[in-house]
């Protein structure tokens, strides 16, 4: 059973991973990316690692919603389960698009 001391544990084990994981992403497209296309990518990036979505409809827990949206879609009854959870990381998507361009304007070096 899932307490929730060990749900916490494991939210703050998720966090940190996406957090190294989007650090050596940035780092590894700026070996052969200019600073504009690094920085949309690397937005891109945390949009799809972070962006959170209830684990099951009504449940007080919270999962990445890639993960939600994909198993639900499978799995858990199609589009009509999946829909909150996908929707939820198209509104990310595209908001970490237009965050990564805003942040990329400007001086490329």
């Amino acid at each position: 059973m899932l307490t929730t001391d060990s749900y916490l544990i494991a939210l703050g084990i998720y966090l940190s991973a996406g957090g190294f994981t989007i650090f050596f992403v940035y780092r590894w497209l700026g070996g052969f990316l200019s600073r504009r296309p690094q920085r949309v990518l690397t937005a891109v990036a945390a949009a799809l690692l972070l962006t959170p979505a209830p684990a099951t409809l009504g449940a007080d827990t919270w999962a990445p919603a890639l993960i939600v949206g994909v198993f639900d879609l499978l799995f858990n009854g199609g589009w009509a389960a999946a829909q909150s959870a996908l929707l939820n990381l198209a509104a990310a998507l595209l908001l970490s698009l237009i965050v990564g361009i805003l942040l990329s304007r400007g001086r490329s070096a």
